[in-house]
């Protein structure tokens, strides 16, 4: 009896031996008989996510023992004043539930801070935590505590240097980098990614002639640039985080296309073919006698105005340069020491006129031509030319456009088949002629019908007759 006592009293000894002791750790320290140090990890929380769900924003303290409890288990947790930055206490409290030990957070924690450097940013709380008995105070053990919290994707990306205005010289190349956008995020998850945002809904979309690296930020020209054909419009730029989900912002930048040198001269009257706001083929008639010191007089091609005009051009880009104009050949050839051009300014925006005189008295031959320049006075020294025709009006194979300067008078108007009729009036005969075919069409259609159906009996009788 005595030895089962004995046995009984060992094995009692041996498991009151194996219980973990108050203040003890839970896992294993990084080398033998020493504590570990305690990492706990808990995300950030605003108010109302705290109100919500408080049990969210909680971590283990792993220490056996109970916080606040009775007896032998009841432990005792302080903060040691050696803290970094903040008092873990300013936002955590110790609490016991269903047998664990937390630090549960009471109180909003932003992670991020209030800017984007790092500087000001909440992640870890750095302490020593002292264990104490509450049945023995002076028995302790002390930890080194980190309180890792966990960054929640909560803030918008933001443009940091996005300028409003884009200006642009709608010569600048296809690919030329124009400017690198940068972005900034106070989350930890901010690998930003950069894009053009293409928007249907904008009448003055420009997505279509800029590209941007997703990576860097930086906007480029992917398409040439026109002035004439859109001088401003709107480009609409995103930039999206690395969170889940993904947070994104766009803004719209006005972008304005400078004029460039790109545009010649153009020759301007009125009536004349044009193309793209220029006058596409040139053409002017006069008369084959010239008078020496006298400057030729010309009519234009068409002639609406039905008179003479000056020969007028103008440099078509918006920051004009002045024109000169001369005799770039003739035909026939070699003949252009025959006339001098003089250039003066006409005081209608940026047009010039050229005065065109003959150094001799002499009678041309009917086709005679000059090939008149107009030049711009730049670098690029672009030009358009023009052709003066030279017609005798009593030469029965001259046009009627030019009719000498007979013109002017219904006499001269009568020969010009060119201008007999409006347009609105030669559209009206064609509509004319076309419902007459249309309607001559349907009568025969109509007539064969007719001839088609009648009976087998008719036709033979009319066959009949005929041979009678």
């Amino acid at each position: 009896m005595n030895g089962w006592v004995l046995l009984m009293s060992v094995v009692m000894a041996a498991c009151v031996r194996a219980q973990p002791k108050p203040c003890s750790p839970k896992d294993p320290g990084p080398y033998l008989a020493t504590p570990p140090t305690l990492t706990l990890q808990v995300q950030e929380a605003t108010a109302q996510e705290l109100a919500a769900s408080p049990e969210q924003y909680r971590a283990e303290v792993r220490l056996h023992g109970e916080v606040g409890g009775q007896g032998s288990e009841g432990i005792v947790l302080e903060v040691m004043p050696d803290y970094s930055f903040m008092n873990p206490e300013d936002s955590f409290s110790f609490v016991s539930m269903g047998g664990l030990n937390y630090m549960q957070m009471y109180r909003p924690l932003d992670r991020d801070g209030p800017t984007a450097a790092i500087d000001d940013d909440i992640n870890v709380f750095s302490f020593t935590l002292k264990c104490s008995l509450k049945s023995n105070m002076s028995d302790m053990v002390y930890y080194d505590t980190k309180i890792f919290v966990l960054d929640v994707n909560d803030n918008d990306p933001q443009f940091v240097n996005l300028t409003s205005t884009l200006t642009l010289s709608e010569l600048t190349p296809v690919g030329q980098r124009v400017v690198t956008v940068r972005a900034e995020d106070v989350d930890i998850s901010s690998n930003l990614t950069y894009a053009v945002v293409p928007r249907a809904d904008l009448a003055d979309d420009m997505s279509g002639y800029f590209a941007m690296d997703r990576t860097t930020g930086v906007l480029s020209v992917s398409a040439t640039l026109d002035y004439e054909a859109m001088s401003q419009g709107s480009l609409v730029l995103s930039v999206m985080d690395g969170g889940s989900p993904a947070r994104t912002v766009t803004a719209t930048v006005a972008v304005l296309v400078e004029d460039g040198d790109d545009q010649g001269p153009a020759f301007v009257y009125p009536g004349c073919w044009s193309h793209r706001s220029r006058c596409a083929w040139p053409k002017y008639t006069t008369t084959t006698a010239i008078t020496k010191g006298q400057p030729i007089s010309v009519l234009p091609v068409p002639n609406k105005v039905k008179g003479h005009v000056q020969v007028r051009a103008r440099d078509l880009d918006q920051a004009a340069h002045p024109v000169v104009f001369s005799i770039a050949s003739t035909i026939p050839p070699g003949l252009e020491s025959m006339f001098t051009v003089t250039t003066s300014a006409t005081g209608k925006g940026e047009e010039y006129a050229a005065v065109i005189t003959p150094t001799t008295t002499t009678t041309v031959s009917h086709g005679f031509e000059i090939f008149l320049q107009a030049e711009e006075q730049s670098a690029q020294k672009r030009f358009e030319v023009a052709m003066i025709f030279f017609e005798d009006p009593n030469d029965a194979c001259a046009s009627g456009t030019s009719s000498a300067q007979g013109q002017t008078d219904s006499k001269a108007d009568s020969g010009n088949s060119e201008d007999k009729y409006s347009e609105p009036v030669m559209a009206l005969i064609v509509v004319v002629a076309i419902l007459a075919a249309f309607v001559l069409c349907l009568a025969l259609t109509f007539f064969c019908f007719l001839r088609r159906s009648r009976p087998a009996t008719s036709r033979s009788n009319d066959v009949t007759l005929t041979h009678m």
